[in-house]
């Protein structure tokens, strides 16, 4: 089974929210059939933010907003997001 068999079997109604998503290369999201991979499935309050080479990939801009998630490591602990995302920010692009 090459590739384009597995479009049957795409995720729907999931609930992908608040995640903060960046890279320097390749793609930060995309659904193997655009658009209607992501229209089956709730998309929101996400942060994408490409940097370097990295593209936003085909997310609904209704789903994330696109700012510098303000990511800091502490001394031995996991990676802290200083950017609180406001209802008003969800859908506001620069990308």
């Amino acid at each position: 089974m090459g590739d384009t068999s597995a479009q049957a079997f795409q995720p729907s109604g999931n609930v992908f929210t608040y995640n903060v998503i960046t890279a320097s290369v390749g793609t930060l999201t995309n659904a193997i059939s655009g658009a209607l991979g992501w229209s089956v499935n709730v998309i929101s309050g996400n942060i994408l933010f490409p940097t370097g080479s990295a593209g936003a990939g085909d997310m609904p801009a209704s789903g994330f907003t696109n700012t510098d998630p303000l990511l800091s490591r502490l001394s031995g602990k996991p990676v802290r997001c200083a950017y609180i995302l406001q209802t008003t920010d969800v859908g506001v692009n620069a990308i």
